[in-house]
């Protein structure tokens, strides 16, 4: 079991897109909302990294292991997020 952190842009902010960062089981459904106050997501986040980048976060449970998506949006839904760096921590 360990913390899934996930930050879609660099530590000096995000400054292509308002990014949201929601984490999902493999193979659940994902909304096509951009608002983590309507996300099914196991893991959503808006603001929660520099500026306006996302930072979700999500605990796996002990023993529960599996596997999991990531998904990065642009919340004001523009044409698109020209770049962005994903990093993925396991601790």
């Amino acid at each position: 079991a360990g913390t899934w952190i996930t930050s879609p842009t660099a530590s000096t902010g995000c400054p292509v897109a308002d990014t949201v960062a929601e984490i999902y089981a493999k193979g659940a459904p994902a909304p096509s909302n951009s608002s983590c106050s309507n996300s099914s997501a196991l893991a959503c986040d808006d603001d929660g990294g520099h500026g306006s980048c996302s930072l979700a976060s999500y605990q796996v449970p002990a023993g529960a292991g599996g596997e999991y998506c990531i998904r990065v949006i642009d919340k004001n839904k523009n044409s698109g997020i020209p770049f962005y760096q994903l990093y993925v921590l396991r601790r």
